[in-house]
């Protein structure tokens, strides 16, 4: 029986280390700008609590819909949406806004 020959080169192996860690590195720098931003993640427990009340509240199996609601409610907001079932749904959580009112904001 032989023995399994060393690479002729490991250098290769140390690239493909150091590209890994810039890659990481990078990713990391990432991860931190959008930790800065004031923005809530989806995956927020607060927010899935909320979503989970309001769907439940309104007999939906999901809370696809309820999440954006849950949103608006969380950050004190309107909900600005073209859906129709939504927005009259939404309604008794949060202030509905049209696409009207929330160009009026910005002029």
């Amino acid at each position: 029986m032989s023995r399994p020959s060393k690479p002729a080169d490991t250098s290769s192996g140390q690239d493909c280390r150091a590209i890994l860690r810039a890659l990481l590195r990078e990713a990391d720098d990432q991860l931190d700008y959008l930790r800065g931003l004031r923005i809530r993640l989806l995956g927020d427990r607060v927010l899935q609590r909320y979503a989970w009340n309001i769907a439940s509240k309104l007999e939906w199996t999901n809370t696809y819909c309820a999440e954006y609601i849950a949103v608006a409610q969380l950050q004190a907001d309107a909900l600005v949406t073209l859906d129709p079932d939504l927005a009259p749904a939404a309604q008794s959580f949060v202030r509905v806004a049209s696409v009207e009112d929330l160009l009026a904001t910005i002029a």
